[in-house]
């Protein structure tokens, strides 16, 4: 009988899966959430450490930071979060080098 097997995206930890499942960014601590909710369409969204989960202005949505749905993928989910880590590293660079 096969197993299945479950791939996690390279540079992501899985803490947990499924519903409700955690996935951590190892170079940045960000995580990408699932909602919890087993039927939805758009279940996943970013979160910076640190960030209030209850403040829908601080998840990382598909429209930007609190704009427009969730992602309807783990893997659009964590792209989204890999591009706002690279954002906010040459907003970094730009105001050290200004």
């Amino acid at each position: 009988m096969a197993t299945k097997t479950t791939r996690v995206r390279k540079g992501w930890e899985r803490l947990s899966g499924g519903c409700g499942g955690v996935w951590r960014h190892l170079a940045s601590s960000w995580v990408v959430r699932h909602c919890g909710h087993p039927t939805a369409l758009w279940p996943y969204y970013g979160l910076r450490p640190g960030a209030n989960e209850s403040d829908r202005d601080q998840l990382l949505l598909s429209g930007g930071w609190g704009l427009g749905y969730a992602f309807r993928t783990l893997k659009l989910a964590q792209e989204g979060v890999e591009r706002e880590v690279e954002r906010e590293k040459i907003a970094a660079l730009q105001k050290g080098g200004a």
